[in-house]
């Protein structure tokens, strides 16, 4: 034998034991209490600093895998629950994730009437009482600082503000204003304004005729 030792080789042993980072960005119009007004574009970004990312799934109200390649649209009213998760180069894979998404993109709805409707011409103020009912089978109606009800007379003035507060999805309206009779034939404007978790609509009009 000779006695040759042979040259030292090195072999790189790559090891990764950690699963990548999934995080989300959502975007649309938001509106109250983590309520968005309108469809959201949703993107997620993954990273993985040893193997790198090599798949990035996603699922939406436990509906079908997907592989994420550009942003997509969440829609529709309701909350949405999204999943979300990424595998790496080494196959580690991510723990599930998971986002509620919440869309109202209806307005609530509100009825309102006043009482009396007609009054007599009078140097005193009048006493009218707003009743009505408002709604929203979705985000629901706000317990408190439900309705506004604001009065302009026919000079465009406004009188009477008040705040009225609901109590569920569907509310009951009451109110009582008092109303100066300006002349004969005035019209006096009572607008009802409902915000509700989402959204800050609609303006129902209702009219009171100084006879």
């Amino acid at each position: 034998m000779a006695g040759n030792v042979s040259g030292v080789g090195t072999v790189p042993i790559k090891i990764d034991a950690s699963a990548p980072l999934t995080q989300t960005n959502v975007s649309g119009t938001a509106g109250a209490n983590g309520w968005y007004t309108s469809n959201v574009v949703v993107s997620l970004a993954a990273s993985d600093n040893l193997s790198g990312v090599q798949t990035t799934y996603y699922k939406i109200d436990g509906g079908t895998t997907k592989t994420y390649t550009i942003p997509f649209n969440v829609q529709g009213n309701g909350s949405h629950t999204l999943n979300f998760w990424g595998v790496d180069k080494a196959t580690n894979t991510e723990a599930m994730s998971s986002l509620v998404i919440n869309i109202d993109s209806t307005l609530p709805g509100v009825t309102a009437n006043v009482t009396p409707s007609t009054a007599l011409k009078s140097s005193n103020p009048v006493t009218i009482t707003v009743s009505g009912h408002a709604t929203d089978n979705i985000s629901g109606v706000p317990t408190s600082g439900g309705a506004t009800f604001s009065v302009v007379d026919e000079y465009g003035v406004a009188q009477p503000r008040a705040v009225r507060s609901l109590c569920s999805r569907t509310g009951i309206i009451h109110s009582r204003l008092l109303c100066r009779q300006r002349r004969t034939w005035a019209t006096t404007t009572i607008f009802t304004r409902l915000p509700c978790a989402a959204r800050i609509e609609p303006v129902i009009r209702t009219q009171l005729q100084i006879r």
